[in-house]
C-alpha cells in the first residue's frame, strides 16, 4: 500500500514534464477503513482487515452485553454493527490471542500512510475517528466508557487531527521516492 501510493506521487510529479514544482504541501483522501495491526516498530501484525469484513458479527452477542445498541448509538452517532474497529479489536483478542498479544496499535490506512511520508505519529482526522466505534460525536473525543467497555487504550488508536493539519515534514528518503 505505501510504496503503491509513492508510485502514484512520483507518476503526478512525473507528468508536470520535467518542470521544477515547488509543492507546499501533500494531503491524502481515502474512502472507508481498514484495521491495522502493528507492532512497536510500526510492522504488520497480519493482514490487513477492510471496513466490509464482518468476521466478528458472531461476537455480536458478546460485545451487546458490554454496552447496548441504543447507548452505543447515543454516544458513537451511528448503529452498532460488526464493521467498526472495536469491533474487529475483540474479534482478534477473541480467536487470534498471539497476534493480539504482538500488537501495539490499530491504526487506519490514513494514518499509516502520513506517518510512511514523514508524519510524527499516527494521525487520523475527527471525521474519520466514529469509524474506531469508541468516539464520542458530541464532545469530540474518546468515550472513555466505551474504551473501557471494550478493554481499549486510546494509546492503541490514531490521534485525532483536524483536517488539514499539518502533522510532519517529508524526509529526504521518502521525497527520493515520490519526486517531492
Amino acid at each position: 500500500m505505501i510504496s503503491q501510493t509513492m508510485a502514484v506521487c512520483q507518476q503526478a510529479v512525473d507528468q508536470t514534464g520535467g518542470k521544477s514544482v515547488e509543492i507546499a504541501s501533500v494531503g491524502f483522501s481515502s474512502q472507508g477503513f481498514l484495521t491495522i495491526p502493528i507492532d512497536k516498530r510500526g510492522e504488520l501484525i497480519r493482514p490487513l482487515i477492510s471496513w466490509q469484513d464482518v468476521r466478528p458479527q458472531s461476537d455480536m452477542p458478546d460485545l451487546l452485553r458490554r454496552v447496548s445498541a441504543d447507548d452505543y448509538c447515543k454516544i458513537t452517532g451511528v448503529p452498532f454493527i460488526a464493521n467498526s474497529i472495536n469491533t474487529k479489536i475483540y474479534w482478534m483478542r477473541k480467536h487470534e490471542p498471539e497476534l493480539y498479544e504482538r500488537t501495539d496499535r490499530f491504526v487506519q490506512h490514513q494514518g499509516m500512510i502520513l506517518k510512511s511520508f514523514g508524519a510524527e505519529d499516527y494521525f487520523t482526522d475527527l471525521p474519520c475517528m466514529s469509524f474506531y466505534g469508541v468516539w464520542n460525536v458530541h464532545q469530540s473525543c474518546w468515550s472513555s466508557q466505551l474504551l473501557d467497555r471494550f478493554e481499549i487504550s486510546q494509546e492503541q488508536l490514531d490521534l485525532p487531527t483536524q483536517p488539514g493539519t499539518q502533522v510532519g515534514e517529508i524526509p529526504p528518503s521518502v521525497a527520493e521516492k515520490t519526486g517531492f
